[in-house]
This record gives C-alpha cells, sequence and structure tokens, in this order.
C-alpha cells in the first residue's frame, strides 16, 4: 500500500525505530526521502536534544513537524509497524483522501501528523 501510494523508490518511507529515535535521527531519515520537500529548511526542533524521551516526545514533535508539513502543502504521514516502529513518509496533501481509503480497506492503522492527527 505505502509503495503504491508513494510511488514505490522515487518517493519513499522512513523506518524509525521507537527506540532512541530522537529530532535528528528522524530528520536524517526523512530527508533522504526523495519526496522530501525542500521547503522544510527552518529548524526541525527547537527542545533540547539532551532532554528527549522518546516515549513523551515523539508524538510531539512529529505532530510539530506535521503543521510544518501542512504549512507547504505536504502531509506527514505514518503506519505503525508494531511496538518497535514507525514507517514515515510524505504525500501531497491532494493524495490524503485516497491514501486514507487505502488503508482502511487493508485495515492498516495510519497517521497524518498535524496539530489535529487524522
Amino acid at each position: 500500500m505505502i509503495e503504491a501510494l508513494l510511488d514505490g523508490v522515487d518517493g519513499g518511507c522512513a523506518y524509525v525505530p521507537s527506540v532512541g529515535a530522537d529530532p535528528e535521527a528522524i530528520r536524517g531519515y526523512l530527508t533522504l526521502l526523495p519526496a522530501c520537500p525542500e521547503e522544510l529548511t527552518r529548524t526541525w526542533h527547537d527542545g533540547d536534544i539532551g532532554a528527549w524521551n522518546t516515549q513523551t516526545d515523539l508524538r510531539t514533535y512529529l505532530r510539530s513537524l506535521g503543521d510544518q508539513c501542512r504549512a507547504i502543502g505536504t502531509a506527514l504521514i505514518g503506519v505503525f509497524c508494531g511496538k518497535d516502529g514507525l514507517v514515515l513518509g510524505f504525500l501531497p496533501e491532494g493524495e490524503l483522501e485516497r491514501f486514507i481509503a487505502l488503508a482502511t480497506t487493508a485495515e492498516v492503522e495510519v497517521f497524518v501528523y498535524g496539530s489535529v492527527d487524522r
């Protein structure tokens, strides 16, 4: 499903482990994706990396990053793959309804990140 939505290798997804994933690591994974918006140039994280706690800070961070993406017409999507990680990718806002419909059909737990997660 993800490959079909993100054009396989041309769009891509990034697997983010749930343990040890801090903003710098997440940025490293996401900036390698061909679909990463060039407009995401501002600081991706304003907090203290040393105080980062993946369990409590990850969702807040992804919401903030999702808001930045939405401001430039892109959605930050996530697909849960068990308790050990998350697959993240970028999708043009115009593709969201199709993505959500396919995820529903496939019974896959997905999120579209932002102030109001879907």
